[in-house]
């Protein structure tokens, strides 16, 4: 019985393609967001995660980074991502820093949402 629980507990946060495709188009509150971190759910067996940083110009200049957190032993290959550089806000400017992102992303734009 708790083996049933917890595989419909895992099946609840598992993202599909298009539900990630949907979360990193849809808006957000830069305000409400800023400084946070979020976990969406699972995708390819990694924990994907939303951050929300922002420097100088807070909330105007808070940007997302949806990203895999990858367990202790994981590579982002094995789970589909890509490394990329992100410029993430930092004091008058903005630094690249790399992440391991789900390749289905258009990780092109560095997933800043809009």
């Amino acid at each position: 019985m708790i083996a049933i629980l917890l595989s419909l507990a895992l099946q609840a946060d598992m993202l599909g393609d298009e539900a990630l495709r949907q979360y990193a188009a849809s808006p957000f509150d830069q305000a409400e967001k800023m400084h946070k971190r979020e976990v969406i759910g699972v995708h390819h067996g990694a924990t994907v995660i939303a951050e929300y940083p922002c420097a100088d110009f807070c909330p105007n200049y808070t940007i997302r980074v949806i990203r895999y957190e990858l367990a202790p032993g994981m590579s982002c290959a094995s789970v589909g991502g890509v490394v990329t550089s992100i410029r993430i806000p930092d004091g008058f400017g903005a630094s690249g820093r790399s992440y391991c992102v789900p390749k289905v992303l258009d990780w092109q734009r560095g997933f800043v949402g809009d």
